[in-house]
């Protein structure tokens, strides 16, 4: 991994204006940006996206460009059959960040497919996500974007908890893509390695944080090896867009400053690794 892969995000600023964002990318030197939809600076849901133009055009004016978009966190299920009214509004959300994406001139669609139910039929919950996803990815291929499908969290879902189930998925629907998530990854008790080894070049965005059993942290801040996890990663060979965090309230008295924090305990550790 080398420092220009690193991605900039406004996960962490969800109670500050999209001003306050972009002052503090600027101030960290940042180019590219892992962008949630947080109500606070895109309001965006199965009916319609809010202030797409504007942030656009700030974007633009700062040279920064959007590596990867990120899905929220609403009651949309990936799991619920089109021929319902939350299953067919959850399509019209995905499709919604889909084109929000691409009209950012954005590659990457990360999604997470929360909310399986831990009492359903697990065979039917294959069959519903494995239609949702293959759709999705129709869609998006016809506007130069890519499905990247991350694990879950076992506080999330019963289904796509492992990287053995997200293989098994991308073999039902071989034009998804992977995103890495190394909280995720740290609870299911995986590794890096073992990630690149099953997935490989199907790997399109690693979202790259510390964390504790109830959840992701800033580096420093969590139980993660953070030096063994950024050797690994530079040893995979991969060369996508890096986010040094995902979704969390933790931060956000005082976001910049974590954000700052993060980013430093990387650089740190990028520089005492160059001579290995």
């Amino acid at each position: 991994m080398r420092e220009q892969q690193i991605a900039g995000s406004n996960c962490l600023y969800g109670r500050w204006s999209w001003a306050a964002v972009l002052r503090a990318q600027e101030r960290l030197g940042r180019k590219h940006m892992a962008l949630y939809p947080l109500p606070a600076h895109l309001w965006l849901d199965h009916i319609r996206c809010v202030g797409l133009e504007p942030l656009k055009r700030s974007l633009t004016a700062r040279q920064i460009t959007v590596s990867s978009f990120h899905t929220g966190k609403y009651q949309y299920s990936l799991f619920e059959p089109g021929d319902s009214l939350r299953g067919s509004s959850t399509m019209r959300y995905y499709k919604n960040c889909v084109d929000g994406a691409a009209a950012l001139g954005c590659a990457r669609v990360c999604v997470r497919p929360a909310g399986s139910f831990l009492d359903g039929d697990p065979i039917r919950a294959w069959d519903v996500l494995a239609e949702n996803l293959s759709q999705l990815c129709a869609y998006a291929g016809q506007r130069q974007v890519r499905i990247c499908v991350q694990t879950i969290r076992p506080d999330e879902g019963g289904l796509l908890r492992t990287v053995q189930e997200l293989e098994r998925l991308l073999e039902l629907v071989p034009e998804a893509w992977a995103a890495l998530d190394t909280v995720s990854l740290s609870q299911a008790g995986e590794t890096i390695p073992q990630w690149f080894d099953r997935l490989g070049y199907r790997i399109g965005h690693v979202c790259f944080w510390d964390g504790r059993n109830d959840g992701g942290r800033i580096w420093g801040e969590g139980v993660y090896p953070s030096g063994r996890y950024l050797r690994r990663l530079i040893q995979s060979g991969y060369e996508g867009p890096v986010s040094l965090c995902g979704y969390t309230q933790r931060y956000e008295q005082e976001p910049e400053a974590a954000d700052t924090k993060n980013l430093a305990r990387i650089q740190r550790l990028l520089h005492s690794l160059e001579g290995d």
